[in-house]
């Protein structure tokens, strides 16, 4: 009985904080609207939902588009690696892409990597990958810009499929430059020893099937660099999920 009790008010407490957190967090939703009005960060018309930073009509459009791309191949020396996009690069994912990684609109990308998971549900099965794999920032280029864009996207993965785990299983140990302007070798020879394995996580990768998570995949050197390191710890295979492919 005393036992009961206790569970009871311990309840009744948890739940009282809980809808207290709620109440402040509705507060500060509605200071944050009023000090920091919501615009939309694609086409710059003020909204209802300054959470999202994306207006109704502008996120409609781009979940909308019915042509999801078909898988991409790309090999290294010890694989035939599968790549996943849900949108093919044009002008207003560009734009998306780079409202997330330089705008510090980071939940953006937690919202696009679920709307990501949906558009590439009919390619891959989500639920047979053991660990998503962000491509890590140099620690510089991470202070610059305040986040890793591949992790929140990979949160945004995590929250349509519930098992699936990220993992920070690579470092970037070389500042590299910045790959738009470079062609296919010169991106390949930017990438070359630019990451190493996190030895924290090598006993969860052997045997394991990974996900390596990215924003846009170009010519793959990137996500080939990062194969070539998960290989070593023998993993069971690989994919590469992106949000658009050029």
């Amino acid at each position: 009985m005393l036992l009961l009790c206790h569970f009871s008010s311990a309840k009744i407490r948890q739940d009282k904080r809980g809808g207290y957190i709620e109440f402040l967090s509705k507060i500060q939703s509605g200071i944050d609207s009023i000090l920091h009005p919501a615009f939309c960060a694609l086409c710059g018309e003020y909204h209802e939902s300054p959470s999202y930073w994306i207006c109704s009509s502008c996120w409609t459009k781009i979940c909308s588009e019915t042509e999801t791309p078909e898988p991409q191949f790309i090999s290294n020396a010890d694989d035939v690696i599968p790549a996943f996009a849900g949108w093919y690069f044009h002008s207003e994912i560009q734009h998306l892409i780079h409202c997330i990684k330089y705008n510090k609109h980071h939940t953006v990308g937690k919202i696009v990597g679920q709307q990501l998971a949906l558009r590439i549900a009919s390619r891959i099965d989500l639920s047979s990958i053991d660990y998503l794999v962000p491509v890590p920032l140099h620690k510089k280029r991470e202070k610059e810009r305040g986040f890793n864009q591949s992790h929140f996207i990979s949160v945004g993965l995590k929250k349509a499929h519930r098992k699936l785990k990220i993992l920070p299983a690579l470092r970037r140990i070389k500042y590299t430059e910045a790959q738009v302007s470079l062609n296919s070798e010169q991106r390949r020879q930017n990438v070359a020893g630019a990451f190493t394995l996190n030895q924290r996580s090598l006993s969860c990768l052997q045997g394991a099937s990974v996900a390596i998570v990215d924003d846009v995949m170009t010519t793959g050197s990137t996500a080939l660099a990062c194969a070539a390191l998960l290989h070593q710890t023998k993993v069971k295979n690989i994919v590469i999920i992106t949000i658009a492919c050029a």
